[in-house]
């Protein structure tokens, strides 16, 4: 995997379809917005996902794998003039598998993030912070002496 696959995606989901989103491998999709494209007719769309993922808590030490769980929940629903537009903050893990649908006639646009799961960068920074600390307070030590 190259480093720091974080970044922004976009996807339009038609009226009726079902799409299945292929994220880069170890990256945390965040939906963070959706809105319609072209309105076709009055009628209210709603972005619906379809998550399977695996249940780490659910798991057992005689398992060979965790057990997989199914989710369906409702994102959001737009509304022709009333509520074209929601940003919202859903975020889905790198073990899920995604799939969102557009339940009604106008197709609807999501865009969000990939959020990079490399935490070694992390764990560096804190490292230096520490070594610092740990400087500064030995100073603090020997003046006292």
């Amino acid at each position: 995997m190259e480093k720091n696959q974080s970044g922004v995606w976009g996807i339009v989901v038609e009226g009726g379809q079902k799409v299945e989103l292929t994220p880069p491998e170890d990256v945390y999709v965040l939906i963070s917005n959706v809105c319609f494209g072209e309105v076709k007719d009055s009628s209210s769309s709603s972005l619906i996902a379809f998550v399977d993922t695996v249940s780490l808590d659910e798991m057992k030490p005689e398992d060979d794998y965790p057990p997989e769980t199914k989710v369906t929940c409702k994102i959001a629903t737009l509304s022709p003039a009333i509520c074209e537009h929601q940003s919202i903050n859903q975020l889905f893990s790198p073990l899920s598998k995604l799939e969102l649908e557009c339940q009604g006639s106008n197709s609807i646009h999501v865009s969000g993030y990939y959020i990079d799961c490399d935490n070694n960068s992390d764990e560096e920074v804190e490292g230096d912070f520490v070594e610092e600390d740990e400087a500064e307070l030995e100073k603090s030590l020997m003046k006292q002496l």
